[in-house]
């Protein structure tokens, strides 16, 4: 049964501690990133990546990106029109977003390496079956 009422030590919520562990882990996650890039900056050197930086041809870099964005909104479109047919109503911003998200993770994610036409051929049959085959 219920007895009394709470004192404040016991009414309070621990908001501070959620708070500032979430405070900590974005700041650990910041140290990481910079340690990283910093590691990465090391390892190219910043010499030869000033220098390459000098010599590059901004127009090429502008189409480049023009190339990635346009390429990435024709996949939105087509991305919308799959979800679409199959009864997803969704917003082009958020595709775009699920679009940009998906073409990160591929980045940082290994890929399959098809050394032979049999690895290939079984591998089509493993996707589309969800199963693998016997030959394989």
């Amino acid at each position: 049964m219920f007895q009394g009422t709470l004192t404040t030590k016991e009414s309070v919520p621990k908001q501070k501690s959620t708070r500032s562990r979430g405070i900590l882990r974005i700041a650990l996650e910041v140290i990481f990133m910079v340690a990283i890039l910093a590691d990465l900056f090391w390892y190219v050197g910043v010499g030869s990546l000033y220098n390459a930086l000098l010599h590059i041809k901004v127009e090429y870099l502008l189409l480049a990106f023009l190339m990635y964005f346009g390429i990435n909104l024709l996949f939105t479109v087509r991305l919308r029109r799959v979800l679409s047919k199959n009864g997803v109503k969704t917003s082009f911003g958020k595709t775009l977003l699920a679009q940009y998200g998906g073409m990160l993770t591929s980045d940082v994610t290994p890929d399959v390496q098809v050394t032979s036409l049999h690895q290939f051929i079984c591998l089509t049959k493993k996707f589309q079956h969800q199963r693998v085959y016997r030959a394989c």
